[in-house]
């Protein structure tokens, strides 16, 4: 028995951000609330990392100068919605389709 008004809180921390999200838990996951929080790498320089601030910002596939010592690389994913399901999956709540 699911429940009711349930939620799944997701949270994912990256190199470069932590992402967190929100879903409701009904005939389908429903986003509800998301975002992020930037800027960690700026915590790396002992690795010589040197952010392009234009290509962190449209989030392109490198986000590091040309002059930095290590490369930094953007992958897209969408790491909320998979943990969110798995999560429905393993406590057996929504529908089939959320599984």
């Amino acid at each position: 028995m699911k429940p009711a008004n349930s939620v799944i809180v997701t949270i994912n921390g990256g190199s470069s951000s932590i992402k967190f999200a929100l879903y409701q838990v009904g005939e389908s996951l429903k986003r509800k609330l998301c975002g992020k929080i930037d800027r960690i790498c700026e915590r790396l320089n002992f690795l010589d990392v040197e952010l392009n601030e234009l290509c962190n910002v449209k989030t392109a596939a490198v986000i590091s100068t040309d002059a930095s010592q290590t490369t930094v690389r953007v992958i897209r994913t969408d790491e909320e919605q998979m943990i969110a399901r798995s999560v429905v999956r393993v406590l057996g709540l929504g529908t089939q389709k959320d599984r």
